[in-house]
């Protein structure tokens, strides 16, 4: 199956059930995480801001409020159904359109941050990605990324021996995977991770160097956003966040 056509249906058919997660995340994290964003990100009233691949609208929905423009796009219609009825329950002003997150239909230097997590293992053209979110960046526009070394245990023996120890020494099964939706297309997008042999965020820096923006990394994202159940279960894969100025 095509790459393009497989990350499709895969989130089409778990957008219910990640929404679900969503809402519940929100719920009960939401808080800690519109508290990170603010010490560390700082988005200012009136900042014209757009999250790409947002699936259910987490990230929108947070930085949502004090004037700001939000724009929030993905492919997946199904996921763009779930994050406008998550938009309304949490009272957020939020433009969601259908569109590639690799070539999107915005003007040069159209936003002032672009801001996104968990997407680019999930895509088929991951580099290309970030070329297209720097170019929608005004000069002096910040790229924020939440991310993951996900999938890498398919293809890196080394990697799956510490999943199992580390699922092991947490008492949990040692390779079960957590899914919403299809299991099946999961577990093959999850295999063809275009991602899955690149060690992160080293892979993400030598991307946007190229491209002259200035980095800053806080690889200790995970420790300070995620509960202790996410932590056991994926903590051999920890989530860093990157903050990349357009020079």
């Amino acid at each position: 199956m095509e790459l393009r056509k497989l990350i499709k249906m895969r989130w089409d058919s778990s957008a219910i059930g990640y929404s679900e997660s969503v809402r519940t995340e929100i719920e009960r994290e939401g808080e800690k995480w519109k508290e990170y964003i603010k010490k560390n990100i700082n988005p200012k009233p009136g900042e014209k801001i757009l999250e790409t691949c947002c699936g259910p609208g987490f990230l929108s929905i947070l930085l949502s409020g004090e004037d700001r423009k939000i724009t929030a796009v993905d492919e997946c219609e199904a996921m763009l159904d779930e994050a406008r009825k998550n938009a309304k329950i949490f009272n957020a002003d939020i433009d969601f359109m259908n569109m590639d997150c690799h070539k999107m239909n915005f003007e040069d230097k159209s936003f002032d941050m672009v801001i996104t997590r968990n997407s680019l293992w999930t895509m088929y053209n991951p580099g290309e990605a970030y070329k297209e979110w720097v170019r929608v960046l005004k000069p002096g526009g910040r790229l924020i990324v939440f991310e993951s070394s996900w999938c890498m245990e398919y293809r890196r023996k080394d990697v799956l021996e510490k999943k199992v120890a580390f699922r092991m020494k947490n008492n949990l099964p040692a390779t079960e995977s957590h899914y919403v939706g299809n299991m099946g297309l999961a577990q093959e997008l999850d295999a063809r991770c275009m991602l899955g042999n690149e060690f992160r965020p080293d892979w993400d820096v030598a991307v946007l160097d190229k491209m002259k923006m200035e980095i800053e990394i806080d690889e200790d994202a995970w420790d300070k956003l995620w509960d202790d159940e996410t932590k056991k279960l994926f903590g051999y894969a920890p989530m860093f966040m990157i903050h990349a100025v357009k020079t």
